[in-house]
């Protein structure tokens, strides 16, 4: 099996998931209006969103610059330049 058949049989699998799962969230949305009232709709589709804001935020590498940030803040910086810990 050639390079460019595995290559494609790959992308046809990562394309069919990728369809089967919109697929899912469609008819789960749509289930999920006919049986909640509008006012429980309306929460689930705000937690939905806040949830997005924030996964999007987390991918910015927040985290990272946070935690370097406070280690820099915690550690005293020694006269070379490089964080010590001093007993």
């Amino acid at each position: 099996m050639s390079t460019a058949i595995r290559l494609i049989a790959r992308f046809k699998a990562q394309l069919a998931s990728q369809v089967v799962s919109m697929g899912a969230g469609v008819l789960l949305m749509v289930l999920l209006a006919r049986l909640l009232t509008p006012t429980k709709y309306g929460l689930l589709s705000y937690a939905i969103a806040v949830f997005g804001v924030l996964g999007v935020l987390s991918k910015l590498g927040i985290a990272k610059s946070c935690s370097r940030y406070i280690a820099g803040m915690c550690l005293p910086r020694g006269l070379d330049g490089w964080h010590s810990v001093s007993p």
